[in-house]
């Protein structure tokens, strides 16, 4: 293989996972989610935690799941 191929390959690798990826938000911290805690899914319009996503914990534990208004749904 040549260089030029696998330089190719590289960004064709890289703009399918972009692709894949559009529509997920970044990690954010919002004031529900202090410290080192992370959320990534949808959100309101404040910025809480609001419909699907996952939670992940300073402890190393995850929540997947339903959000309300920046609270995990049980």
């Amino acid at each position: 293989m040549s260089f030029a191929f696998l330089v190719r390959a590289y960004y064709i690798a890289r703009a399918i996972s972009a692709l894949i990826n559009w529509n997920r938000a970044p990690p954010t911290n919002s004031p529900n989610f202090p410290h080192d805690d992370t959320y990534m899914g949808e959100t309101n319009s404040k910025g809480e935690p609001h419909g699907e996503g996952t939670a992940t914990y300073a402890d190393g534990t995850t929540y997947t799941g339903e959000f309300k208004d920046g609270e995990p749904v049980p």
